[in-house]
């Protein structure tokens, strides 16, 4: 184990470098340094409904004094800007929602939106409000309202066989009528044709608050495209350090464990990180 890492990370000897740089650097140049974390499943563990998350208040805490610590700690979520901030409640941390298409201002507290997205709000909601009622409570099928993105839910369904089957006749609908599709952990998403994912929300953080060394701790398929827009950033030579943080768990994509420098063990492993820095 290398020094300053969390005792629930693992990882290769060739994948130690970027974590014990970044901490490095949060030590020697703080102000210099961004930490972008997921919410659910990263800071609150994941259960059976979206409603019932709760952030640990140790690991709010911890939130509050990093982003009095660091450049930047941005809390990025597939929950609307607003919906994070509740349920984190720290009130110094920039929340990107809608992964990425919402960013909560913390100097005003105002939600910036890509100002596209509004116009397809209703064609979305039109959409799932056609949906079968009767067949999605059967199958254990629940829906998330979140404006112009709308989500499927089916995590603790009785009939897991039948509610993803439910749910591919929706992708095959959805697609027909120009929807975006994005899957994650036993969730569909139905979202605008409109370019925007958490990548392109972390790209813009760090250009805007001058980050040199990035972290971005998560556990679905949609933090991929934050471990991409870092590692671009660092190719690019906009970012001196990239380091990719994957969140265990019994349901992790392997593309998340190909893709990260280092796995924590679950929202438990992530708090062990976050009282390293």
């Amino acid at each position: 184990m290398l020094p300053d890492e969390p005792s629930k990370a693992t990882h290769s000897a060739a994948d130690a470098g970027p974590l014990r740089d970044w901490l490095s650097a949060a030590r020697d140049n703080p102000r210099a340094v961004g930490l972008f974390c997921d919410v659910d499943g990263t800071l609150a563990p994941v259960v059976p409904r979206a409603d019932e998350a709760r952030v640990p208040v140790e690991v709010s805490r911890l939130l509050g004094r990093l982003s009095a610590q660091l450049g930047l700690v941005a809390c990025v979520s597939g929950r609307t800007a607003a919906d994070a901030k509740r349920l984190v409640g720290v009130g110094g941390v920039v929340y990107a929602g809608a992964h990425g298409a919402e960013l909560l201002n913390p100097a005003t507290g105002e939600i910036e939106r890509t100002p596209e997205l509004e116009a397809w709000r209703e064609p979305v909601q039109r959409f799932v409000n056609a949906l079968d009622a009767a067949e999605m409570r059967r199958n254990g099928v629940r829906l998330e309202d979140k404006g112009f993105i709308q989500a499927l839910h089916w995590r603790g369904s009785e009939e897991p066989e039948q509610a993803e089957q439910f749910v591919a006749r929706v992708v095959e609908d959805a697609t027909a009528q120009g929807f975006e599709i994005h899957h994650g952990r036993m969730v569909l998403e139905i979202r605008p044709p409109v370019h925007f994912n958490k990548g392109v929300a972390v790209a813009g953080l760090v250009e805007s608050y001058a980050i040199e060394h990035a972290a971005y701790v998560g556990d679905d398929l949609t933090d991929l495209d934050a471990f991409n827009a870092l590692r671009r950033l660092h190719d690019d030579g906009a970012l001196t350090t990239a380091l990719c943080i994957g969140v265990s768990s019994s349901e992790q994509p392997q593309r998340l464990v190909e893709a990260a420098d280092v796995m924590v063990d679950g929202p438990g492993g992530v708090t062990d990180l976050l009282q390293t820095i």
